[in-house]
């Protein structure tokens, strides 16, 4: 397999080439960067300087690969991913990773050898880059300030895993919140590849099929610029009233009818409501421009060692926290797995709880495997504390 791209985003002027080829008995990733029209200089990624399986070469080529293309390189494979089996290849998404740490090193400053950083003024993002604007959460109390001004909508807080859209070179692919490529449902993908658009990158949620709330980037116009209202305005026009497995989010404005709203989604049981700025640009991060109102507690832990007599013959799994000023993991209780998947020790999962007390979560519920997160999510200062 092999990539051949450049970049020229805010007057850049790299190119890059990426190579996934047989070495002896396994499979090796090299690459090759420079100028455009320079010489270029060689190297290997570290997690293959020698041979490797498949699967190793393959997700390091595949964390590379979506690397550059976010950092806004574009060119000859650049929609193509190497695929589970070897010498596959998938050009309309992309195995699944489970392995989040297995991440692209080839622009790793601590390595003087290959490191070659732009100016600092040409550091740019691409317009198909995707990284995740996050929620700021609210009390109750604060809610009614969003509700009654009208320069903020309210959403429904989809209870799914975060999912991007991307269609670029033909491609229509997924990716996770570490914008990692993911395989989305043959049905799914099928829908997104009926809009009309040769480039978009969408945000949303995968759900029972897909949500969507955002648009970055449409026909290699970059829109985050632009207002959220403006920005949804678009994203209605391109998906329509969607097909069941493909929406846009529920979406209510003014204040008697965001009242209602809020009114129906908590008596329907939902995980809570989003209220959006209209006037706010596409931020990264946490910057304050959206808030969530959660109606359940809800947070990240690891699955630990049962040592309980009461559990160890029951389907459960038992949960830790890491203590940020004890520095240390610490047990929270357990949470039934009646009717859901296995777990092993380890793995990270989300559970709604109705609140925490004795050191322990009360009425843990399992809700879903977080392969997407690593154990920094898994702390202590998530816990929602019972009022006194």
């Amino acid at each position: 397999m092999r990539a051949h791209l450049t970049c020229t985003v805010g007057g850049r002027s790299a190119e890059y080439v990426l190579e996934l080829k047989r070495e002896g008995d396994g499979y090796i990733v090299a690459y090759q960067y420079g100028k455009i029209g320079s010489t270029l200089r060689s190297g290997l990624n570290k997690k293959t300087k020698t041979p490797q399986s498949w699967e190793v070469a393959a997700k390091a080529y595949n964390a590379t690969l979506t690397e550059k293309v976010g950092g806004g390189y574009t060119g000859e494979g650049q929609g193509s991913f190497a695929g589970d089996a070897p010498e596959s290849v998938l050009s309309n998404g992309a195995g699944e990773d489970d392995d989040d740490e297995l991440m692209p090193d080839e622009d790793d400053e601590s390595d003087p050898d290959f490191y070659e950083p732009e100016p600092e003024a040409e550091q740019q993002p691409f317009a198909g880059s995707y990284a995740c604007e996050l929620l700021s959460e609210i009390a109750e109390a604060e809610a009614m300030r969003y509700i009654k001004s009208d320069e903020w909508l309210a959403q429904t807080k989809e209870d799914g895993d975060r999912c991007g859209i991307c269609k670029q070179n033909g491609s229509i692919f997924g990716l996770n919140r570490k914008g990692k490529p993911v395989a989305l449902r043959p049905e799914v993908a099928a829908e997104y590849a009926k809009l009309v658009a040769s480039t978009f990158l969408l945000d949303g949620e995968a759900v029972s099929g897909s949500v969507v709330w955002d648009i970055l980037q449409l026909d290699g116009v970059d829109l985050r610029p632009r207002p959220y209202s403006e920005r949804l305005d678009v994203l209605r026009r391109l998906v329509g009233s969607g097909s069941g497995l493909v929406r846009v989010v529920r979406t209510w404005q003014g204040a008697a009818e965001k009242t209602q709203a809020v009114l129906d989604l908590h008596t329907a049981g939902s995980e809570g409501v989003c209220f959006k700025l209209k006037s706010a640009p596409w931020k990264p991060g946490r910057s304050g421009q959206h808030a969530k109102l959660k109606f359940w507690k809800t947070l990240t832990a690891r699955v630990g060692t049962k040592t309980k007599r009461a559990h160890l013959d029951h389907n459960s799994a038992a949960l830790e926290l890491f203590d940020e000023a004890k520095k240390m993991w610490v047990a929270v209780g357990h949470v039934s797995l009646n009717g859901k998947p296995a777990v092993r020790v380890g793995q990270l999962i989300e559970v709604r709880y109705l609140y925490y007390w004795c050191a322990a979560l009360y009425q843990a519920t399992f809700l879903r495997l977080r392969d997407d997160l690593d154990e920094s999510a898994a702390v202590m200062s998530q816990i929602k504390h019972r009022a006194a």
